[in-house]
């Protein structure tokens, strides 16, 4: 690899970290229940500091709701979930206060979107294509599907 190439390696894992991104409360439950799934690969970009992830009280209580479904029981161990909802409480960028968002007819939409807001995101990565995707902008913040950020971030 020349000087230049690695270079530009450098740069853009920079400029990667800095890259802010909410990540719907879907995409971090597919996380846990495949490993080998694009929602995982992201969890692992964060781990490796390729972006900071947003989040927020209510969706870390979304999050130990959904992952304590019974029809997921056989997917998600209680204590994985645990363990990640720590993590994200420990090392994820926590939104204390959200501005009023009210742009689709879901609750769970307005959450996202105003921690994008006051997040400054980036990205807002979403699977509910019927939804939240479909707005596919939401002011500076691209909305995209959990593939089209592992592209965004160079890992596609």
């Amino acid at each position: 690899m020349s000087e230049k190439t690695t270079l530009r390696a450098a740069e853009f894992a920079a400029a990667s970290s800095n890259v802010r991104v909410v990540l719907d409360t879907r995409v971090l439950i597919s996380a846990l229940i495949s490993e080998a799934g694009a929602p995982a690969r992201l969890i692992d970009a964060w781990a490796d500091e390729r972006f900071k992830l947003i989040s927020c009280e209510d969706q870390l209580e979304e999050f130990k709701a959904m992952s304590r479904r019974p029809q997921l029981a056989p997917f998600i161990e209680r204590a994985d979930a645990g363990r990640f909802a720590n993590q994200l409480r420990a090392e994820a960028l926590i939104i204390e206060k959200l501005p009023r968002v009210d742009r689709t007819a879901s609750p769970a939409d307005h959450v996202l979107l105003a921690m994008a807001n006051a997040g400054e995101a980036d990205y807002l990565v979403s699977s509910d294509h019927r939804s939240v995707l479909a707005l596919a902008q939401h002011g500076r913040t691209q909305i995209v599907t959990a593939r089209s950020m592992l592209e965004a971030l160079g890992l596609e």
